[in-house]
């Protein structure tokens, strides 16, 4: 159910078992940190993993009910400058700053009566 009242949260970044962040919200739903030190970025070739913690512990910080330990990657997303076109105008999808091979398929069906899940697992398999 709903956390009581008089609850914030309060997360926890921490980098190779370090913590570098630390932030406590002024309720339940957000807290705001900034990451100290050089910042490190996922990518496919380096898939850098920070771990966190978010509690919801009262006010005077003295007790954390619930808890959850979590793993996550920063990553930055961006397109190339308009002097970085392709022939036809195209931009590229940048990672980190820097250029991606994307490459494969993407296959969505579209079913009128029930818009993007299959309707039934027998179509689904039909359409495999």
């Amino acid at each position: 159910g709903p956390c009581a009242i008089g609850m914030r949260l309060r997360s926890v970044v921490r980098w190779e078992g370090a913590e570098v962040a630390r932030g406590e919200g002024i309720g339940p739903f957000s807290a705001s940190l900034e990451i100290s030190g050089p910042v490190h970025f996922w990518s496919p070739d380096q898939p850098a993993l920070y771990s966190g913690t978010a509690s919801l512990c009262d006010f005077a910080g003295d007790w954390c009910g619930d808890t959850v330990d979590f793993d996550f990657g920063l990553r930055w997303l961006s397109i190339s400058g308009a002097e970085d076109v392709g022939p036809q105008q195209e931009r590229e999808l940048l990672l980190n700053g820097g250029r991606l091979l994307q490459h494969g398929v993407l296959h969505q069906a579209y079913w009128p009566e029930s818009l993007i899940s299959p309707p039934s697992h027998d179509v689904l398999a039909e359409e495999v």
